[in-house]
């Protein structure tokens, strides 16, 4: 039996990628140890995130380079960050997340202040959108779970219903309608 990969006890997570002029932060849970090992977010081959924001942006994401990426993110007006920024975890699994550190809201303040919703990238990430609406932010948790590396649901079809999601950040009022 193989024996499962172990985040180090007191693994920190990523460094947030927060453009100045950005309008929306998406948050995951924390990165799985293929993307802690990369330095990178959604890193893991597998992983649905940049061909899902990629249909909903419309742009070429998994094709381009990593930088390439973010940086497309940055000009959409689209931060990137976690919800817990250390944790103890064996593998990759967010209910083996024990000892948790939260993302600081007021970093995200001083660093963007012009975000004004936040959408959540999973059923972990969205347990947070409590604390970020009391801080003023419009919050809304991904129809699904984009980053899941099992699922069964089509790339195009999770794209679409990500886009309703992230049609937020092109309305006044932050909905579903």
């Amino acid at each position: 039996m193989a024996q499962a990969r172990v985040a180090r006890a007191g693994a920190h997570g990523l460094p947030p990628v927060l453009p100045r002029d950005a309008r929306i932060l998406v948050l995951g849970s924390f990165p799985g140890v293929a993307s802690l090992a990369a330095g990178r977010y959604y890193a893991h081959p597998r992983n649905h995130f940049w061909p899902v924001m990629g249909a909903i942006l419309g742009e070429p994401l998994p094709a381009m380079s990593y930088e390439d990426r973010l940086a497309r993110l940055a000009a959409r007006g689209i931060a990137l960050w976690d919800t817990i920024v250390a944790c103890d975890r064996k593998g990759s699994s967010d209910q083996a997340i024990r000892n948790a550190m939260h993302a600081e809201v007021s970093r995200v303040q001083r660093a963007c202040p012009g975000v004004v919703a936040v959408a959540f990238n999973g059923n972990t990430a969205a347990r947070a959108a409590p604390r970020w609406r009391e801080a003023g932010y419009a919050t809304v948790a991904l129809p699904v779970d984009e980053s899941r590396v099992h699922s069964t649901a089509r790339r195009e079809d999770r794209g679409v219903a990500g886009a309703r999601g992230m049609a937020l950040t092109r309305r006044r009022r932050w909905s579903w309608d």
